[in-house]
């Protein structure tokens, strides 16, 4: 594919892209439902889901063919921490700009609660690269 990969229509239509550049066949999945992150899992992994899932779920951007990357983000934010590796932290970081999880990727968003207080997976996605670990 050449180009930049096209954006899901929810991000665009959060984004106020006009009408005319809205797929307006692209196919409807249905929504993702409120549920548990797996109890195997890393505690850093829980707890992204359980702080993250419900607000994509608000924002109506996560159906349910989105859940495996989903699940796949979540581990990778879990290994990012866990190792603090700069390959992991990579990994995450473009998994997170799908969701429009991070600074850039959100700053093309428009919503109602950009003042709302932080977070530590927040503090995480604005720290980024800036830390000296991942030049």
């Amino acid at each position: 594919m050449r180009g930049r990969k096209p954006q899901p229509t929810n991000l665009k239509t959060l984004k106020g892209v006009r009408s005319s550049r809205i797929n307006k066949n692209e196919p409807a999945f249905e929504k993702a439902e409120l549920t548990i992150p797996p109890k195997n899992w890393p505690t850093a992994a829980k707890d992204f889901w359980k702080e993250i899932y419900p607000a994509l779920l608000e924002k109506n951007v996560l159906t349910k063919v989105d859940l495996p990357a989903f699940r796949t983000l979540c581990l990778a934010y879990s290994d990012s921490v866990a190792l603090g590796s700069t390959a992991k932290r990579r990994v995450f970081m473009a998994y997170a700009s799908e969701f429009g999880l991070t600074p850039s990727s959100r700053s093309r968003l428009s919503g109602s609660d950009a003042g709302k207080a932080g977070s530590a997976i927040k503090d995480f996605l604005l720290r980024g690269f800036r830390n000296g670990s991942g030049h």
